[in-house]
């Protein structure tokens, strides 16, 4: 008898002890859940003057030409792309320098709004760190070095399955482009969570490729729906005005 309540005894000890190491366990996967949901989801870094859409503003008003954006209230047009994607590339080397001498003009407000969906197209994430690398340039000196940085971008467009640009290069283009205190911020992906979130928003508002055209709030599409043609833009942002 004396055994059997020994053996009785110790069985519950075991599952008291089993029951506190199980309730441990559970409380510190919980906090680690918990950590790494909030290292996730909270605060993320915003560059200074970017829309709340995640947009990078670049228009008369915002390179200071006070008289240009006072002659006339420009056409809203957003431009969601991908710096890995080649025809975004292509878009911005047909439009490109029409875009800039609306805007010049004070006739456009273009929003460019930077997203990452071809990361898998690099072994780097080249979409996430040239996206967050323009955001750096935007932040430390505003819009005009941005549409310069941008436009060296797509000139200095990586192939598609290769390893991106390296941050070295990135950095150097952004010192071209008017930007020289963004070297730390490009090489430690600052805006990487702000990029993940404007990629997430996109995808919301029903973005599915680059390049995604609005003009005037409306979606502009080419012939059979394909990517549209500088004169579809021109007849666009021209009955928008």
């Amino acid at each position: 008898m004396r055994r059997d309540r020994e053996r009785a005894e110790a069985r519950r000890a075991r599952l008291i002890t089993g029951a506190i190491v199980a309730a441990v366990v559970a409380v510190v996967v919980a906090a680690g859940v918990a950590i790494g949901y909030n290292g996730r989801s909270g605060t993320v870094e915003e560059p200074a003057g970017a829309t709340s859409v995640y947009g990078f503003v670049y228009s008369a008003a915002t390179i200071g030409d006070n008289a240009a954006s006072n002659a006339a209230t420009p056409v809203h047009v957003v431009f969601y792309e991908d710096f890995q994607c080649p025809i975004c590339r292509a878009w911005e080397s047909e439009v490109g320098s029409y875009v800039d001498q609306q805007v010049k003009k004070g006739a456009l407000r273009v929003e460019y709004r930077p997203i990452a969906i071809l990361d898998s197209s690099s072994t780097t994430q080249y979409s996430t760190r040239s996206a967050s690398a323009a955001a750096c340039v935007f932040n430390d000196a505003g819009a005009k070095a941005f549409h310069t940085f941008h436009d060296l971008l797509y000139e200095s467009q990586p192939p598609e399955g290769g390893d991106g640009l390296p941050d070295s290069q990135l950095i150097e283009l952004a010192g071209q482009a008017g930007a020289t205190g963004v070297a730390s911020c490009i090489s430690g992906t600052d805006y990487q969570n702000w990029v993940t979130n404007a990629t997430d928003q996109a995808s919301q508002n029903n973005v599915v490729g680059t390049p995604t055209i609005l003009v005037d709030g409306q979606e502009l599409t080419g012939a059979n729906g394909g990517v549209p043609t500088l004169q579809d833009f021109i007849n666009a942002s021209t009955a928008a005005r």
